[in-house]
């Protein structure tokens, strides 16, 4: 942690914060070992003049995967962007307790879904569910759901069973496992009616395996967005590089 990098880095949190003084961006950005993402939600977290303003300009600028939605009739339309985890929620539910050593812990509520096997409204399910995980996986060369312009049906050489999803199935992986699913996916609605959901990518985008030697994390200072990193090459950066 150099002067040099202090220096750059508490100029982006004055960009960020400016009605806030420079000496105590500083003293939290020491605290936080440099780093500005770490420091930024503390800030957030302290409140100040003008955080709350800054705080609702930096969610406007890091917007997380899921961006909006329009349903009608029966069409579903949802835009993504796939440059975040879509699974990351900077608002989960928690708890605290105190353990038997009596050290503080903290519980967080995770995705859950149970249904009762034989329910015909969730049949495939599992099927559907491994498509979808496997299309969303960076380290998987499964193309399910991977492109905005394609069409996911039952004649889709991946669909080997040559079925649809119902409209339970496909919110399950919608809103519970929050997979971004891109292109169109053909549904069931309640009534048994044939409807289409319609996946879009705000830079129209696909999703790609990524190279070898990467891997990806997403970063809970920034909602969730992704970074890349190759030990091999000691590379670490935003930008994915299968694009």
């Amino acid at each position: 942690m150099t002067d040099e990098h202090l220096l750059k880095e508490v100029g982006r949190l004055k960009d960020r914060f400016p009605k806030l003084e420079n000496n105590y961006l500083l003293d939290i950005l020491i605290e936080k070992k440099g780093h500005a993402g770490k420091a930024t939600q503390a800030i957030f977290k302290a409140g100040g003049d003008g955080v709350q303003e800054a705080e609702e300009q930096f969610y406007k600028v890091y917007s997380g995967a899921f961006i909006d939605r329009i349903t009608r009739g029966g069409m579903m339309v949802y835009l993504w962007n796939i440059d975040y985890d879509s699974s990351f929620s900077r608002n989960r539910k928690s708890i605290k307790s105190v353990n038997e050593d009596g050290e503080e812990e903290e519980f967080f509520k995770l995705d859950s879904f149970l249904f009762t096997p034989g329910d015909p409204r969730y049949e495939n399910h599992d099927y559907f569910d491994s498509l979808s995980r496997r299309g969303n996986s960076a380290y998987d060369s499964c193309e399910w759901g991977t492109d905005p312009n394609f069409i996911y049906d039952e004649t889709h050489p991946l669909n080997e069973k040559g079925v649809v999803m119902t409209i339970h199935e496909l919110e399950v992986i919608l809103h519970v496992w929050k997979y971004p699913l891109l292109g169109i996916h053909p549904y069931t609605d309640e009534d048994g009616n044939r409807c289409n959901y319609f996946g879009k990518e705000v830079k129209n985008r696909v999703k790609k395996e990524l190279p070898k030697g990467w891997t990806r994390c997403s970063c809970k200072e920034y909602n969730g967005l992704w970074c890349y990193t190759n030990k091999e090459e000691n590379i670490v950066q935003w930008k994915n590089p299968s694009e």
